[in-house]
């Protein structure tokens, strides 16, 4: 039996990384290494190896500073384990991965769920870079979007494309009723000025509703605004269990799927889980224009597409909705008849070419 070991840098594990550790369980002796980085937690899930050291999310130079000690973690738990395969999630841990590899006998593979980005055109250059050395020193990739794949053209080792797509064991309910117009994000709470937007365009609309389930590096700053603004439209849940996603999509009538669509964030290529659990879920959703998914999801008429940047293009999209209450209905009728396989079980089995 193969032993396996997953490196990342986040506790609670991300939905992805959980999934695929579960499913590479039953085929392997699998450890995952990460870091808790708010220090909230005692006991840990079995086989994760877990850095407890303060460095917030967001807080990049917190972050940065912990660094070289994470890396003597990492190290140690790599040396115990002597994993065959180390799969290293983004590109931050992949350059710490491939940095320890050297002499080493493990495979390297890159879980690349989301490609370099920053808002700076220097840094993104930077941060590509060290990716492409980093690449010099990895047996394989695995792909998060079929859209990355044009993006690594130059890397000629093994790639496999494995999509956020939703587990069988998901449970979908009913929807309930309400007499507002439920609109829900849920994930990672990151993009705060793209949250506002959605925020204050609803702001105009007593029969709307906004929810944020979830954690992430913007959460408490938005929950700031929020109570500032004494904005009362607006819940935000907090933390959720990825298992009760679908009592969450049967309170929602559409799912918040926008994110930057600059060249330099490469948001652009991403298909989220969202996309797919829009489709699982029959519930529509808004995306980013000028973006892959926002071009798959107008061709096929499935949700709506705003401007991540523009406040009154998502308030004119959410007042077309209102005005055209059966237009949501004609959606969910799309959504039903669109043939896109969504399900994760069939995806991960990929991986395993990787494997032998």
């Amino acid at each position: 039996m193969k032993k396996i070991m997953i490196l990342d840098s986040s506790y609670p594990v991300n939905s992805r990384i959980l999934r695929m550790y579960n499913y590479l369980k039953l085929i392997s002796d699998v450890k995952i290494i990460t870091w808790d980085r708010k220090g909230n937690f005692q006991d840990y899930s079995e086989n994760h190896l877990v850095y407890n050291q303060k460095a917030d999310y967001g807080n990049k130079l917190e972050k940065l500073k912990r660094i070289p000690s994470y890396y003597n973690f990492i190290k140690f738990n790599i040396d115990e384990f002597k994993p065959d395969i180390l799969i290293a999630s983004n590109w931050d841990m992949l350059a710490l991965a491939s940095l320890y590899k050297g002499k080493n006998k493990f495979k390297l593979f890159y879980e690349n769920r989301d490609m370099v980005s920053s808002k700076y055109s220097l840094i993104k250059c930077f941060l590509t870079f060290i990716e492409r050395i980093s690449l010099k020193n990895t047996d394989a990739m695995i792909l998060a979007s079929r859209f990355f794949e044009e993006k690594y053209n130059y890397y000629k080792g093994r790639k496999v494309v494995i999509e956020n797509k939703v587990p069988q064991e998901i449970v979908k309910y009913n929807k309930t009723k309400s007499g507002k117009l439920r609109i829900s994000f849920i994930g990672s709470v990151r993009f705060y000025d793209i949250l506002v937007n959605l925020i204050e365009a609803s702001q105009e609309f007593a029969e709307v509703e906004i929810n944020i389930y979830g954690e992430g590096p913007d959460r408490n700053k938005l929950q700031r605004f929020v109570e500032e603004k004494k904005i009362s439209n607006v819940i935000i849940h907090g933390r959720f269990d990825y298992l009760d996603i679908g009592k969450l999509y049967s309170e929602t009538d559409l799912v918040w799927s926008v994110y930057p669509n600059t060249e330099n964030s490469n948001k652009k290529y991403v298909i989220p889980n969202k996309y797919f659990e829009s489709i699982y879920f029959q519930t529509p959703g808004f995306f980013p224009a000028l973006t892959k998914t926002g071009n798959l999801v107008n061709d096929e008429q499935i949700g709506y597409v705003v401007d991540p940047s523009s406040k009154k293009d998502v308030f004119d999209k959410i007042k077309y909705i209102l005005e055209n209450k059966g237009d949501i209905e004609n959606k969910k009728k799309k959504l039903v008849q669109y043939n896109d396989d969504f399900i994760w079980e069939n995806e991960i089995l990929k991986v395993k070419n990787l494997l032998d």
